[in-house]
């Protein structure tokens, strides 16, 4: 019995960069679900406005997830994933240079656009691995995949507080638009 997750499937050059864009995701949203509260408490001072920032988030991720793997099914992948992550990139940038500013419902709106392109680039990539991967690969695939998908959102935070710790909630929205525009 062999330990560790098998490496080979980023021998395969689309697979590797799928790979490392989703870790990229992961961690960059990972910035923003820190920085975003954050702001919101700072601007407001009130837990409830941060609570009804998760309700903002919620209604466009369910609904972009859902629709996300039917849009997934009748377009190019990878193209949906170009053009949710360049709008995820968008949407950091927006952040990063509005992260001054006093507007509570500027947040709001931007927190929603980006949970929806969050929710239909996730969905996309998660449909796209079987294709890139041949058959005997696929299991070892999926546990890289899955293993980034999983380590970001529990690493990000951490690392975000790090930053939190020397930076201000601008660093974050920063380091999240230099991920997302990196790949």
């Amino acid at each position: 019995m062999a330990w560790g997750i098998d490496p080979r499937p980023l021998r395969i050059p689309a697979f590797r960069r799928l790979w490392l864009s989703s870790a990229g995701t992961a961690f960059g949203a990972s910035f923003t679900a820190v920085g975003i509260p954050l702001q919101i408490y700072e601007l407001t001072g009130s837990s409830a406005y941060v609570g009804l920032s998760a309700l903002a988030a919620l209604g466009p991720l369910t609904v972009a997830a859902l629709w996300g793997g039917a849009l997934a099914d009748a377009v190019d992948r990878r193209r949906l994933l170009l053009v949710t992550g360049g709008a995820m990139a968008a949407v950091g940038a927006a952040l990063w240079l509005t992260a001054g500013a006093d507007s509570l419902a500027s947040l709001f709106v931007l927190l929603g656009l980006l949970q929806g392109c969050y929710g239909a680039n996730h969905t996309a990539r998660g449909s796209t691995v079987p294709r890139l991967v041949p058959g005997p690969l696929l299991p070892a695939a999926n546990a890289l995949d899955s293993t980034v998908r999983w380590l970001g959102p529990v690493l990000g935070p951490l690392l975000a507080g790090a930053l939190l710790s020397v930076a201000s909630v601008t660093a974050l929205y920063a380091v999240n638009t230099l991920i997302l525009t990196w790949y």
